[in-house]
């Protein structure tokens, strides 16, 4: 189609007239001048045409002006658009220059493209409307508006020819500022959704494109450049502009896929996972600039803002201006530090690299390059230090530039493939290393991916390589292929020997073709690399390589110049030292003949093609098709995979899932199947219920009168006040979750003797409680069992139904009854007695021995006069069936220091040893080392402390006692000397100690230190504060002093609250985000977004409003205020691997736990001050929490062979265990302040559990959780972070009832990890160092006997503690 018919269907476009109209041209133009002039106004400002009409004058709605970071409501669509294969009946816009569907996205993620939901994006960036521009939008049916967009798509798409959309959706960001209230650039461009209801396109204008990133919330991480695209969400495919989060995106105004500046169109609709481009009536592909013979044609979008356009004949080509470098497309700020990042993966050694990670500094000005390559193993990461190349291939790019040299970013762009192979031809070891430099990010850090193949020699443990300055000679053989060999060896430390190999360099690019890049003097250059340090660091799992390079132009002549003739097909001249060698080009390898004897050294070598599909030395996925081809190969996926062919994935279809009874599996384009109740059922998928007719409200959630048969048979449908719907709950005597419900046996099967005869009574090691358990062979809940496989009846005829028992009382479907014997249903003309046999027809075993089990023999009885199947030694059953006989059925079998446990191995129960103890199971005894944890042989005035210098718990005297913990005696400075007794206690002589104690006043309880009155409120008022009243607690149900409204405390002591401002709030950490989750309605929305960090542990310091928390991935401990706004880094030196965090918010100190350290530190919120208080007896420390006002600090140590939460003072003595037993993946702590309880959520157990911080009195509180990681609790609420369901949980800390948790989507795709409770007021907590501080040079730690201890900082040699 020619010009002429472009410009006509433009003009239709625009909405203007088309040539057959001419005649009222001239009129039109003079009315249209006179009205509005050349352009339309809206608030005075100009827009251009091709936009559609907007603003207030077109009743569009607006979202707020005067608010960061806003979105509008949703948007009820009277026609739905269809996007990506789904329908969506609504939308919501939202200020930052995206479309959102499902949720509002009002908080600008500063992440790159995809989000987690399907969003529509022309313009996504920091928009900032407080001072400048509005964001307009409304739903149309025009039909000059529908026709105008009609005509459009169907220009443009052969999918569109029919297609007639009847509604417009209009959005426009008009003059719209940045952050921060940046007005001196703004922006203008306009989204246009056209739907008929089952089809759907898009047009995205942009008018004007002034900025491309706001200034940054975060001032450690610059704003991304703005992303321009179309995102399926949850994982799904996404598309994204040409520019998008490049410095090109500011080209979008003058760039198009249709050939009209600034107008972008795709089909959006019925589409698979790939957004449908123009395919009609476009002569380029998605930009002009791509084809343009000049830069006035076009070409300058192609070139970096800070590049100019240089015209050749017939091209262009960009080049930077002063003060920046690269290639033109891309271009960085001379002496501006440079990031990288990337992914390292393959086979070293025969050891798998699945998924490490290279970081690297480099300081341009100097050439000096810093890259780490993280999460390697011990047994490969000393070998990997031989691979320099690491290094030197980032030093290349960014050697400081001599006599006109340039570095490899000034060829390339950061835009490379870059290939190396390293011969180690002494030992006949090869290692190749494939390397694809992406360029820029987002974020202006550079991004590579490496991959890794063969083998290497061996460094011995403990030792680093030196290697001396390097000096490797790179050849431009032909435009975009730069190649190179050079020689090297390398010492292992320590030794004298030298270890040679050679490395052959190859790296292809793309140049520009009208100019070569240099003058062909510089077509070889010279890499100097010096001050070299490699080394491994097997503490932390990590490969460093440091190098400083340079790049000058080769000294003398150019071999390659005379020479490069001589070398023959498929290789390349290559200058090494003084000389010149031919070298075989990638994917080629030399040929040699072994039987000839006239060989000429000096011919050149005979390439041939180098198979890698067979030879095994491609990278391709193995599930994917390796295709080779002359000096290369390709991989692809095979099909029901996705991928690039080195990485494939399964495509998941319907055939890959179970759905339930009454579903359907739904394909859904792009992303996974979804199992769907079918019409007249309700449920999730997996289970769908029939509907019983019963009407519920609209809004409401589903109950158990919606769904018939639900509740358990022991359960009933009940009105739930907390969730105001209809639930299920257990009958007296039964529990559950009412879907499910168990007999409660009064007593436990140990003493009640109440199991099954099938059945055995059990100790459950996850719950420390005794259960019923079926033998083998059989199964149920303990307290009925049945045969497993059910009973098979005689030749030929069917499988009889397997009976169904409920609490002891068996039943079978119809022509059919229970045999109590045999635990299986049989026909009723078959039922057997306890008292009748059949062996006249039965088969023996000497006739078909299989039929005997596998750990049985075929014996003749003679007592029945046949061949039976008998179980060997150790094993029971009917000898068809023989499963281990356990060697013991209760504790009481074994030794008191034992117990009775499954062997996983021998698939019984034994006897072994507890913890701590030795022997066989039956008898044991102490460990050597064993403890007083274990022996529990301290004296009556002594406790079981943790003792640092033995490494072990030990008996210590407790205070007012001496001794070796094993016998005490009273100390003479007992508090008859020291006078340390507290308020309303006294000294006095204790009979049953011997010795001096302080002692509450009579009326009074406590430990002599801390004493209260024993007069409850009820009878005497006074012993409230006068800022409280006495009254019955809802928790305790008893008489308590209780703070009045507007003050906080324990009630005998109340200050006033300080209100916070903007309700209660939880903070959850999500790897590379922290989410803000409101209580009081609205959704989770990201307080902090950093891509490259990996959030764990949180916590507040509520009275000065700062979140804190622990970043793994770059082993700092950050923070921020409430809002998100004044983000910093706290600590980062001497950190391993932070993962729990708690502040003790009056002593203004922040505790955390190191699992690469194996440590608890502490660290002052003012001073910075640091002190290691545990540092020994720990493997795997993970929670944490801090009682100040009992002095107390609390960890749980995730040991999978002894798990166990532990305490001691925060100041870190007085040690001990305070849960030793029924443990298994302990993660977050947090102390409940108002019962004075330390709960956890175990993640092995599937529990929220509690107990007294003196030990006593552990409850269970919530049961059947999925994965529990992160643990907080509100007023009346536990809340969790879960794993499996990727919400935040909660349940009720009365009655442990799970209520709906809370979606949290957005801020990327992480784990969801530590979780805390913002209050609306800050409580009032006590501690001893809120009055009693230690001055600058130490830290005030509350310890745990109610005083403070004043505590040296690590390193300090010079201070002294104050205990």
């Amino acid at each position: 189609m020619g010009k002429r018919q472009n410009s006509e269907r433009l003009r239709t476009f625009l909405g203007m007239p088309t040539r057959s109209s001419k005649f009222l041209l001239c009129s039109w133009c003079l009315v249209l001048l006179a009205i509005i002039g050349p352009t339309s106004q809206v608030h005075g400002n100009p827009v251009s045409l091709k936009l559609f009409p907007f603003g207030p004058q077109n009743d569009d709605a607006v979202v707020t002006r005067d608010v960061d970071d806003v979105s509008s409501p949703e948007l009820r669509l009277q026609t739905p658009i269809m996007f990506y294969g789904t329908q969506y009946t609504g939308v919501y816009v939202n200020q930052n220059g995206l479309i959102s569907f499902l949720t509002d996205i009002p908080t600008f993620v500063n992440m790159q493209f995809p989000l987690d939901y399907p969003t529509i994006a022309p313009f996504y960036s920091d928009v900032d409307t407080r001072v400048a521009g509005s964001v307009y939008y409304r739903e149309s049916q025009s039909d000059e508006l529908l026709e105008r967009a009609r005509t459009l798509f169907a220009d443009h798409f052969t999918s569109a020819v029919n297609f007639v959309p009847s509604s417009l959706l209009i959005v426009s960001w008009d003059n719209v500022g940045y952050f921060d209230r940046k007005s001196d650039k703004t922006n203008t461009y306009q989204l246009v959704i056209a739907s008929d209801g089952g089809e759907s396109y898009v047009a995205m204008i942009y008018d004007k494109i002034d900025w491309i990133q706001g200034t940054g919330k975060n001032p450690n991480l610059p704003d991304a450049k703005a992303q321009a695209g179309l995102i399926a969400g949850n994982g799904g495919p996404h598309h994204s502009l040409k520019g998008s989060g490049t410095d090109q995106v500011s080209s979008l105004n003058k760039r198009s896929n249709i050939n009209e500046d600034g107008v972008w169109v795709f089909r959006i609709g019925r589409i698979g996972d790939k957004i449908e481009v123009p395919d009609l009536n476009v002569n380029m592909v998605e930009s002009s600039s791509e084809a343009s013979s000049s830069c006035a044609a076009g070409g300058f979008t192609s070139c970096h803002s800070s590049a100019n356009c240089v015209d050749y004949e017939p091209g262009f080509c960009c080049q930077c201006t002063r003060g920046f470098y690269g290639n033109g497309r891309v271009c960085l700020q001379n002496d501006v530090p440079v990031r990288f990042n990337g992914k390292v993966k393959g086979v070293l050694n025969g050891m798998a690299i699945d998924d490490a990670d290279l970081f690297s500094y480099i300081l341009p000005q100097d050439g000096r390059s810093y890259t780490a390559v993280a999460k390697i193993p011990e047994r490969l990461g000393y070998d990997l230090q031989a691979v320099i190349v690491l290094g030197t291939s980032i030093g290349w790019l960014f050697s400081t530039s001599g006599r006109g040299a340039p570095n490899g970013f000034m060829l390339t762009g950061g835009l490379f493939n870059y290939t190396a192979d390293i011969n180690f031809y002494q030992t006949g070891q090869k290692v190749q290393v494939h390397q694809n430099f992406l360029g820029l990010d987002v974020f202006s850090h550079m991004r590579v991916d490496t991959r890794l193949h063969g083998s290497l020699p061996l460094v011995p443990v403990g030792k680093s390589i030196e290697i001396v300055d390097l000096k490797m000679e790179f050849t431009r053989v032909a435009p975009g292929t730069i190649r190179s060999r050079s020689s090297h060896t390398y010492r292992v430390e320590g030794t004298s020997v030298d270890n040679p190999f050679s490395l052959v360099q190859t790296i292809e690019y793309d140049e520009c073709p009208w100019a070569a890049p240099v003058p062909p003097e510089l077509d070889t250059t010279t890499m100097k690399v010096g001050k070299n340090y490699i080394v491994y660091d097997a503490g932390q799992g990590i490969g460093r390589y440091a190098i400083t390079s340079t790049i000058t132009p080769v000294d003398g002549d150019d071999p390659c110049k005379e020479n490069k003739d001589k070398c023959g097909p498929s290789s390349s001249c290559v200058v090494e030292g003084d000389d010149f060698r031919c070298i075989c080009n990638l994917g080629y390898e030399q040929q040699y003949n072994y039987e000839a004897t006239d060989v000429n050294p000096n011919d050149p070598p005979q390439c041939v093609d180098i198979d890698e599909c067979q030879v095994g030395t491609s990278t391709c996925d193995v599930t994917a098709v390796c295709i080779n081809y002359p000096g290369s190969y390709r991989c692809e996926c095979p099909p029901g995979y996705s991928g690039d062919g080195y990485t494939c994935t399964k495509i998941m279809t319907c055939t890959d899932i179970q759905c339930g009874p009454n579903a359907a599996c739904i394909e859904i384009p792009g992303g996974q199947p979804e199992c769907r109740c079918l019409p007249g059922y309700y449920g999730d998928g997996l289970y769908c219920y029939e509907h019983t007719g019963v009407e519920i409200p609209d809004n409401s959630p589903p109950d158990c009168r919606q769904v018939r048969d639900l509740c358990d048979p022991f359960a009933e449908c009940i009105y739930s006040r907390s969730s105001d719907s209809y639930i299920c709950s257990c009958q007296p005597g039964y529990h559950g979750d009412g879907l499910v419900c168990h007999r409660e046996p009064t007593e436990s099967c140990e003493i009640e003797n109440n199991c099954h005869p099938e059945a055995d009574c059990r100790l459950d090691e996850t719950a420390q409680e005794y259960i019923c358990v079926c033998r083998s062979g059989y199964q149920g809940d303990g307290y009925v069992c049945m045969r497993s496989g059910g009973y098979d009846g005689q030749d030929g005829e069917a499988a009889a139904p397997s009976p169904i028992c409920v609490l002891g009382s068996c039943y079978c479907a119809t022509g059919y009854e229970y045999d109590d014997l045999r635990g299986v249903c049989v026909p009723l003309t078959e039922t057997v007695s306890s008292g009748e046999t059949n062996n006249n027809n039965e088969m023996q075993c000497d006739v078909l021995p299989q039929m005997c089990d596998i750990n049985a023999v075929c014996m003749y009885n003679s007592n029945v006069g046949r061949y039976s199947c008998q179980c060997k030694t150790g094993y029971a059953g009917n000898g068809r069936e023989c499963s281990p006989q356990d060697f013991c059925s209760s504790h009481s079998e074994c030794s008191a220091y034992g117990e009775c446990a499954y062997d996983s191995v021998e698939l019984r129960y034994s006897c072994r040893c507890r913890e701590g103890f030795t022997g066989d199971g039956k008898e044991c005894r102490p460990k050597s080392d064993a403890g007083c944890d274990i022996l529990r042989n301290c004296d009556a005035n002594a406790q079981c402390a943790w003792d640092s210098n033995q490494s072990k718990y030990a008996c210590e005297c407790k205070p007012g006692y001496e001794g070796d913990g094993l016998q005490c005696q009273e100390d003479l400075l007992s508090c008859n000397t020291l006078q340390n007794c507290g308020e309303n206690a006294e000294c006095g002589y204790d009979t049953e100690s011997r010795s001096y104690k302080c002692q509450c006043l009579t009326g009074y309880e406590g430990d002599g230190f801390r004493c209260r009155s024993t007069v409850p409120c009820y009878q005497d008022p006074l012993v409230c504060d006068a800022n409280a009243v006495c009254s019955v607690s809802q928790r305790s149900r008893e008489w308590t002093c209780q703070c009045k409204p507007g003050y906080q405390g324990d009630g005998h002591t109340c200050k006033e609250a300080v209100p916070l401002g903007g309700g209660e709030f939880l903070v959850v950490t999500k790897g590379m985000s922290l989410i803000k989750v409101p209580l009081g309605g609205g959704r989770a929305v990201p307080l902090v977004v950093e891509p490259f960090q990996t959030a764990i542990g949180i916590d507040i310091d509520c009275p000065n409003q700062q979140i804190y928390w622990s970043d793994v991935a770059t082993r700092t401990i950050k923070m921020a205020s409430f809002n998100g706004t004044d983000r910093g880094t706290f600590l980062e030196a001497e950190i391993g691997s932070p993962e729990g965090l708690a502040i003790d918010p009056v002593s203004q100190t922040i505790y955390w736990t190191d699992s690469l350290k194996d440590t608890i530190e502490v660290a002052s919120l003012k001073s910075k001050l640091r002190k290691t208080v545990i540092s020994t007896g720990l493997v795997n420390p993970r929670g944490i929490a801090v009682y100040p006002q009992r002095g107390r600090l609390f960890w749980s140590d995730w040991n999978r062979d002894y798990p166990k939460i532990e305490y001691s003072g925060l100041d870190g003595q007085e040690r001990q265990i305070l849960v030793g037993e029924g443990l298994a993946l302990p993660n977050s702590l947090v102390v409940d302040r108002a019962t004075e309880e330390l709960c956890w959520a175990d993640a092995g157990t599937h529990k929220i559990e509690c107990v007294g911080i003196d030990g006593r009195n552990r409850r269970n509180y919530v049961a059947k959780i999925k994965y529990p990681f992160g643990l907080a609790i509100g007023p009346e609420t536990f809340y969790w972070s879960d794993w499996e369901t990727k919400k935040v949980e909660r349940a009720s800390r009365q009655s442990g009832e799970i209520s709906t948790g809370y979606d949290v989507h957005l801020g990327g795709t992480g784990k969801l990890y530590g979780i805390v409770y913002v209050p609306a007021t800050c409580p009032h907590v006590y501690s001893p160092c809120d009055y009693n501080s230690c001055g600058e040079e130490r830290l005030c730690l509350p310890n745990a006997r109610g005083g403070r201890s004043c505590m040296c900082p690590d390193g300090e040699l010079n201070c002294q503690n104050l205990l």
